[in-house]
């Protein structure tokens, strides 16, 4: 894993403190929710939130857009961001994740 990547991951988790506390964003705002009805993306954004790798490689090879929104717009690397999911975070980055979304 790059020095980039990783440092890109930790501006977009700083991103999420508050500043007088380690309280992060995601106890702040609600994430937002799919479909039931939509299995491959409800499936990308909740690996990415709970950080489970080998079945978020599984969908990412199913040519799933990478930056598929939830209802509220936020992309699964900002839900993983905000989940603190370090690891799910910066696979999505390497299947290029854009960190701008």
């Amino acid at each position: 894993m790059g020095s980039k990547t990783k440092r890109l991951f930790e501006h977009m988790r700083s991103m999420f403190e508050k500043p007088s506390s380690s309280t992060r964003v995601s106890n702040l705002l609600p994430l937002g929710v799919m479909e039931e009805s939509d299995t491959l993306g409800s499936s990308l954004h909740r690996e990415a939130i709970v950080g489970n790798r080998r079945a978020l490689k599984k969908i990412l090879q199913t040519s799933i857009c990478v930056d598929y929104p939830n209802d509220k717009g936020q992309t699964p690397l900002f839900c993983a961001c905000a989940c603190d999911s370090e690891s799910t975070a910066l696979l999505l980055l390497q299947h290029g994740a854009n960190p701008n979304e």
